[in-house]
């Protein structure tokens, strides 16, 4: 994510291939924020809802997910909205609006001995010369030219506010997702 704007649901997604440490950092992820959820802050929430595939795909990450239920053929026929949802999977995660966790890990950095400095880095080895113990690499599309990610390119959704009360789950498909809010 490299907008502190959009919201999303806290699951890995296009990670590379050393599912132990993703499982890892998941597993860290939700604690993070069910600390910050249980300090009473706004914009994290338990959420639940399908997710609709094309090809079947059981990824290793759902090991971490809660009420993991893969959906049957009848559930299917109700859930499903067009010909290519072949599969389902039903399970809850988190959501979390950045804005305001952003503010608040940052607090929570600086008041735990962090320092904060601003300037401009032209490769990361400049800041490993500092002497810090670790980096922290948040550049996003900057990581085209710090790092030389050729893969990172700038995408744009669309977010769409609409009232809708019968809307109890989010849905996730290859092309689309909506959440609850």
């Amino acid at each position: 994510m490299t907008s502190d704007v959009a919201a999303g649901l806290i699951e890995p997604y296009l990670c590379d291939d050393d599912v132990d440490r993703i499982i890892k950092w998941t597993k860290a992820t939700i604690t993070r924020i069910q600390e910050y959820m249980a300090e009473g802050n706004p914009g994290a929430e338990e959420m639940s809802g399908y997710w609709m595939q094309s090809q079947k795909t059981i990824p290793k990450w759902l090991e971490v997910m809660r009420h993991v239920h893969f959906l049957s053929e009848d559930e299917m026929r109700v859930v499903a909205k067009r010909p290519e949802h072949r599969f389902g999977i039903f399970y809850t995660t988190l959501y979390l609006q950045p804005t305001t966790y952003i503010e608040w890990e940052t607090k929570k950095f600086v008041e735990n001995g962090g320092k904060l400095m601003k300037q401009r880095v032209e490769n990361l080895q400049e800041v490993k010369s500092m002497g810090f113990d670790i980096i922290v690499n948040c550049s996003g599309l900057g990581s085209r030219e710090l790092v030389g990610d050729r893969e990172v390119f700038p995408t744009r959704g669309q977010i769409i506010k609409v009232e809708c009360p019968k809307l109890k789950y989010f849905f996730i498909d290859d092309l689309y997702y909506a959440l609850l809010k």
